[in-house]
């Protein structure tokens, strides 16, 4: 089955929906996994607007690699969303591995005004990634 870009960008958002849902029911109780999951929701949504453009995604997790891509496909972010998707970068690694720190468990290095911040900026992202997608076929 040929699916096109469209669909297949579409996908992506909804998984970073999804994520972005996550964010707001770990806030309270697991920030260190709210704020994973915000830096996750951002590179879903910037994978949906290359997939739109390109057909295909760099293999990467680095948010920077994938904001210059959307700029190398016609779709450079706006300072406000390429500024919020870079301080999204540095919750990929600590926030999943309880020894990536060294020094502190993730799950009590993030606090609640991580997660808030994560939140934020990662909804920024999607509504920025969601404005570049065509309506929904219904």
């Amino acid at each position: 089955m040929n699916v096109n870009n469209s669909s297949r960008a579409r996908a992506w958002l909804l998984n970073a929906r999804g994520d972005l849902r996550a964010v707001e029911l770990l806030t309270d109780s697991l920030p260190h996994l709210a704020c994973f999951h915000a830096q996750q929701a951002a590179e879903k949504a910037l994978k949906a607007v290359i997939t739109l453009r390109e057909g295909d995604v760099p293999l990467t997790h680095v948010l920077r690699e994938l904001l210059d891509a959307c700029a190398e496909a016609g779709e450079a972010p706006p300072e406000h969303v390429r500024a919020g998707a870079l301080s999204l970068e540095k919750f990929y690694v600590p926030t999943r591995y309880p020894d990536a720190l060294g020094w502190a468990d993730a799950a009590y290095a993030f606090t609640r005004r991580d997660a808030d911040g994560a939140r934020d900026d990662a909804a920024a992202v999607v509504a920025w990634a969601d404005a570049r997608l065509p309506p929904l076929d219904r």
